[in-house]
């Protein structure tokens, strides 16, 4: 569930770079014991990529180091999993930090996450999540898939998005085999969409533009939600690109 989604526009100061680009967060309430997809619509201020430690756990974090967040690799097809710590120390233990994610040694990490890189949470409890940042610019909207991989991505605007708004412009694969998976926590299941050349009204008598659609080539327009995360797989290196809220 969404609880927020603020935006600041005008310049922003960060380890001495200005920014004309719009600032803000997005806050997250999870679901107790329910394992979801989420993911950083932002990057830091200044335009560099976010830490896993931009991810705020706030009211109902496990204070036994259960809370867990999983950023998974594509090359390996193996998780590297952290867990929200009230303390956490450097490599050596020598310095002590403040709540953060760690590794199971309560070593803090710093792993890097991607514009439009998706991760697992599970929490305990109902916990608030907080990421703050900086919206990318309309004219970096674009990524690629490697084919054949599959990888997490979300949305890179804070903003809820159909599954539309996510369009392969380029390498596309003729046969319909591209897919695009969304996460049910309640079901613990997924549903499965398919890039199509072109895609059909429930009824068939309406014909659209390539898009994402069922097995029967029939056009869904899934609504995610701001930060939802989702699986994506193409058969060839395709390029993806998200549409950008108006005035970016």
């Amino acid at each position: 569930m969404i609880l927020a989604a603020a935006l600041t526009c005008g310049a922003v100061m960060a380890e001495g770079v200005s920014s004309a680009n719009i600032a803000g967060y997005v806050t997250y309430t999870t679901q107790a014991d329910k394992m979801d997809i989420y993911g950083a619509p932002f990057v830091n201020v200044g335009g560099n990529d976010i830490s896993i430690q931009n991810v705020q756990l706030g009211a109902g974090a496990d204070a036994s180091g259960q809370d867990m967040l999983m950023v998974f690799d594509p090359n390996t097809l193996t998780y590297k999993i952290f867990f929200w710590m009230p303390t956490t120390y450097s490599a050596d233990y020598m310095t002590t930090y403040g709540a953060g994610w760690a590794d199971a040694g309560w070593v803090r990490q710093d792993a890097t996450i991607n514009p439009g890189q998706g991760f697992w949470l599970q929490t305990k409890a109902a916990v608030t999540v907080t990421v703050p940042g900086q919206v990318m610019a309309g004219d970096q909207n674009t990524t690629t898939t490697v084919g054949g991989k599959m990888d997490i991505y979300t949305g890179i605007y804070p903003m809820g998005m159909s599954i539309q708004d996510c369009k392969i412009t380029s390498g596309a694969d003729a046969a319909g085999q591209d897919m695009l998976m969304v996460f049910d926590p309640a079901t613990v299941s997924y549903t499965i969409y398919f890039w199509m050349g072109t895609t059909y009204s429930a009824d068939y008598l309406t014909t659209y533009s390539a898009g994402w659609a069922d097995a029967g080539w029939v056009r869904q327009d899934v609504t995610l939600n701001v930060g939802q995360g989702f699986w994506l797989q193409t058969i060839g290196d395709c390029e993806v690109t998200f549409t950008a809220p108006q005035g970016l």
